[in-house]
């Protein structure tokens, strides 16, 4: 295992005499986007040998996978293989602010659009699973996704001079944890309501377990709320706190800020789109005319509560205005009907007497005359 001082030029490591950095840049795209951080405010179209100036950098070709990246946002990221006695990484690119790093495992390629159903599982389960197990934020393998650049000066590098088999990657994640990672997805039941945290914890993801108690808490709070933001504002909320209280008692760090938005807006979605569905299973009590659950019995921050009952006043009035309006307007297309019948010539006086609206109303209605 070595190391490559920060302070050293790009050339300093001999990639021709370092079988692994040797084979790293060999790899890369003729043409790799790149890129001073990690967004995809990109460069794309310099040559390899300028490109790996760059801090970041696409590292496969798209049409193979020869490397498995996993972001790892946490201190002692490069030993994170440890703790659940995966193998060492090929590559453990390390940021030496913060200690986070990317770990890299060099695999043989894998082609993406030629790859056979088996073989493309086979790579979703490697990734996953160990994915999970590594506490990754996220597995890089796709073309415009940026990961640290091993050659670059930026970098502390650990080097483990070893190309992994899919195959004997998987043997190091437990049996039956696939198939629970699989399943823990799983539709739930909408009249179940809220659970407990304890009860969602997935012993290898923190994205999991929290992905899993936020669905339970969108699921109990959603038939509460007649506006999206203020719904997803509750349950963000609810999973920022369960992030930093509940999380730590199962996991050493908690997520970063962007996880819990990008889970919140997963969950609020698809429950939001599906809204209908949990009220009726949850209940079968009359909600008043609007289809509006009762506000009682639900979680509410003072605010939110304030802010609810605010929208619930407009949407009320814009309910009854809705409603007047549609009775007026039957009312005068059933007097224009008997005027026709009748014979009788149609004006706004004549609508007046047979319905008793003002002119003034009539008028606004001259389009059904």
């Amino acid at each position: 295992m070595t190391g490559k001082a920060k302070d050293d030029p790009i050339g300093s490591v001999e990639t021709s005499v370092d079988p692994v950095l040797s084979r790293y840049r060999d790899n890369l795209p003729e043409r790799p986007y790149c890129g001073k951080t990690k967004q995809l405010t990109l460069n794309f179209g310099l040559p390899k040998d300028e490109a790996v100036a760059f801090p970041y950098i696409q590292t496969n070709v798209p049409w193979l996978v020869h490397y498995l990246v996993f972001d790892c946002d946490y201190e002692g990221a490069a030993y994170g293989n440890e703790r659940h006695e995966l193998p060492r990484p090929t590559l453990a690119v390390v940021n030496p602010k913060n200690a986070h790093a990317h770990l890299i495992y060099e695999v043989d390629a894998v082609p993406i659009e030629h790859v056979s159903k088996k073989t493309a599982c086979l790579l979703h389960d490697v990734k996953k699973g160990v994915g999970e197990m590594l506490c990754a934020d996220k597995v890089i393998t796709v073309q415009k996704q940026l990961c640290k650049n091993a050659l670059s000066p930026d970098w502390n590098i650990l080097e483990h001079d070893r190309v992994y088999k899919l195959n004997e990657l998987i043997e190091y994640v437990p049996k039956g944890f696939i198939n629970n990672l699989r399943h823990v997805h799983a539709s739930a039941n909408p009249a179940a309501g809220e659970r407990k945290f304890a009860d969602c914890v997935c012993a290898y993801s923190r994205n999991v377990t929290l992905f899993d108690y936020g669905r339970y808490v969108a699921y109990a709070a959603v038939g509460a709320f007649s506006d999206y933001d203020l719904f997803f504002t509750c349950v963000y909320e609810r999973l920022k706190q369960s992030n930093h209280v509940d999380l730590l008692k199962y996991f050493p760090s908690p997520l970063p800020s962007r996880e819990i938005r990008d889970i919140c807006k997963s969950i609020c979605r698809w429950t939001w789109k599906n809204r209908q569905k949990f009220k009726s299973a949850r209940s079968a009590c009359n909600v008043g005319a609007m289809g509006l659950e009762s506000m009682k019995g639900k979680y509410w921050q003072p605010d939110m509560f304030d802010a609810e009952v605010k929208t619930r006043r407009v949407l009320a009035a814009e309910y009854a205005t809705a409603a007047r309006q549609a009775k007026v307007r039957a009312a005068i297309k059933q007097a224009v009907q008997e005027c026709f019948v009748g014979g009788v010539p149609v004006s706004i006086r004549m609508i007046a007497n047979r319905t008793g609206l003002s002119k003034p109303t009539i008028y606004k209605h001259k389009d059904l005359l």
